[in-house]
């Protein structure tokens, strides 16, 4: 979160350049959410304070790289990994990809997958799998999710949150369609406030959330589904990724709305190879 963005406009009805390139530059590095203080506290222009700064971070956001932004967090992430894996990071040398950021050299070829960090017979340290390094599941989870949200241009992302972790690391990869976050009551989230859960996710950068009622998950699904088209979020014949847990375990589905956006398709072999893309 960023405060002290447009000062200018406690007395002035327009900000300066400098300051409309502070916003710009702070959601292209990420940030979660802009928070204005005297400007429309105790300034002259908070309508249209509110209005140059939500008009500047949208603009922004047609620029953000969510493909770099993807791939960079990949690469540290599993550095990380083999780093407390015992092993040392193989720091691998940097490429500009865009005017906003760089990668390391190795990413983007192979589906996102880095290069292997071990070859031949020399020793992988601890929890290293075939491409270096383990991740954890949830995190490996949210990742896919995003990845495959991506590769079948999703129209959003269906998260059902009992504790919000799932959420919020799904978010933490700014993907470029919005996440739908279900908040469930659970005995396990101390109390299973709902409503107290989706306040928190108020201020997350791309996150939509709504409490919900623990169900079936076809139901929740169904529900969340209408959520969506109802929001203006999604239309009929989009597709949806949706992370979920099945007896203790998560999981992730890809669903398609019917034409009329009024519930799910009922997928079969031909229409689910045609929504997953396999031979992309």
């Amino acid at each position: 979160m960023i405060t002290r963005l447009v000062d200018t406009m406690v007395s002035a009805p327009r900000c300066t350049r400098a300051e409309a390139t502070d916003v710009a530059n702070a959601v292209l590095d990420g940030v979660d959410a802009l928070l204005l203080g005297a400007e429309t506290l105790r300034g002259a222009y908070p309508a249209e304070t509110v209005a140059t700064v939500r008009s500047i971070a949208r603009q922004a956001e047609l620029a953000f790289d969510h493909g770099a932004h993807f791939e960079t967090l990949m690469a540290a992430q599993t550095r990380d990994e083999l780093e407390m894996g015992g092993g040392a990071a193989v720091p691998a040398p940097m490429k500009k990809v865009s005017s906003f950021g760089s990668l390391p050299a190795n990413v983007g070829a192979g589906a996102g997958i880095p290069e292997r960090l071990h070859t031949g017979n020399a020793p992988r340290p601890a929890g290293a799998g075939h491409y270096g390094a383990a991740i954890p599941k949830v995190e490996a989870m949210a990742s896919t999710a995003v990845r495959a949200a991506e590769k079948i241009r999703a129209a959003a992302i269906v998260v059902f949150a009992y504790t919000g972790r799932t959420t919020s690391l799904v978010a933490k990869y700014r993907p470029a369609m919005p996440v739908l976050t279900v908040c469930i009551p659970s005995e396990r989230a101390g109390g299973g406030d709902a409503a107290a859960l989706a306040r928190q996710f108020q201020v997350v950068r791309g996150v939509t959330p709504t409490p919900g009622t623990a169900a079936s998950t076809e139901d929740m699904l169904t529900s969340a589904v209408a959520e969506l088209v109802a929001r203006g979020m999604a239309r009929g014949g989009d597709a949806v990724v949706v992370v979920a847990q099945h007896k203790g375990d998560l999981v992730l589905k890809i669903a398609a709305i019917d034409a009329a956006g009024a519930g799910l398709c009922r997928v079969t072999a031909e229409s689910n190879a045609d929504l997953v893309g396999l031979d992309a």
